[in-house]
């Protein structure tokens, strides 16, 4: 969705921003809302994934899903 650079690729950095979760917190938090899913557990701890997820939450609410099930605001 144009979110994501070449190098922020969730093969290569293990989040993706998952836009069916989105739609999920986007009816509880509204149209700002974005929830990115860690592909592997502690992936969103790695520079370019925090880089990505600051990015995020500057115009976003942005939640953390991770590999568990759990869920919480970044």
């Amino acid at each position: 969705m144009g979110e994501m650079q070449e190098d922020e690729r969730p093969d290569l950095v293990g989040v993706i921003v998952d836009e069916g979760l989105t739609q999920i917190f986007q009816v509880m938090w509204g149209d700002t809302a974005r929830c990115v899913r860690e592909v592997w557990e502690g992936a969103s701890e790695s520079a370019t994934a925090s880089a990505l997820i600051s990015r995020l939450t500057a115009a976003s609410i942005v939640f953390l899903k991770t590999p568990d099930g759990l869920s919480r605001q970044c």
